[in-house]
């Protein structure tokens, strides 16, 4: 899955020379956390609420006069803006953005082709992807199972769910969860899940939990 595929394509963007208060205007407008910083399209920075926050005098300092207010706001954003970001492309895998926001401690990432910003992917974005990844529909029945890391175990699995007639809607498989063991999470929807069930039983797979969508 790449990030072409859930990434914000119509992003606000910023000139290095746009003030301070005009930047924490649009982003307290948009109800953003970043603004992308450009020039003629190429990406030069990203400033985040946070920049911004930092560049005003604190509305409860009392030793900061209005006027200190009105200079800070005319400061410009390229005074506070982090240069060269962390950047990906529309073809980077989400599993590799997810390891960049946790790396960098950030919560959004531009999205370039060659310099030019083609978008931005952010935390939201990430999470939203894999609830598409991992939701189904109302009436699918959860499996959660432990099953040994011989291939030929989740083939047979497979199996089991083809000759009960039950469409699988998504599968998560954690393979690290113990030196001999595997974690899978299957969503399915069929008529015939306690036999499906049995029959997995009967393979030797164990199986943790069962749930409804509906009831989670």
């Amino acid at each position: 899955m790449f990030t072409k595929l859930w990434m914000q394509r119509d992003v606000i963007q910023v000139s290095a020379d746009t003030c301070i208060g005009e930047a924490k205007e649009i982003i307290e407008r948009h109800q953003f956390r970043h603004l992308p910083v450009t020039d003629d399209g190429k990406l030069l920075g990203i400033i985040t609420r946070n920049d911004l926050h930092k560049a005003m005098p604190s509305p409860v300092d009392s030793q900061a006069s209005p006027e200190d207010h009105i200079i800070a706001a005319q400061v410009k954003v390229s005074a506070f803006m982090t240069s060269n970001p962390v950047t990906v492309t529309a073809m980077t895998p989400m599993e590799e953005v997810a390891t960049l926001l946790q790396k960098y401690k950030i919560g959004a990432i531009p999205v370039v082709e060659g310099d030019v910003l083609v978008g931005i992917i952010t935390e939201s974005d990430l999470f939203a992807a894999f609830r598409a990844i991992m939701d189904g529909a109302q009436d699918d029945v959860r499996i959660e199972m432990l099953l040994d890391k011989k291939q030929s175990v989740f083939y047979k699995v497979m199996d089991c769910c083809k000759r009960f007639n039950a469409t699988i809607n998504s599968i998560s498989l954690y393979g690290d969860y113990s030196s001999d063991q595997q974690l899978m999470t299957i969503r399915i929807n069929g008529e015939q899940n306690d036999k499906l069930v049995d029959a997995m039983w009967d393979l030797g797979v164990k199986i943790n939990k069962i749930s409804q969508l509906a009831e989670e």
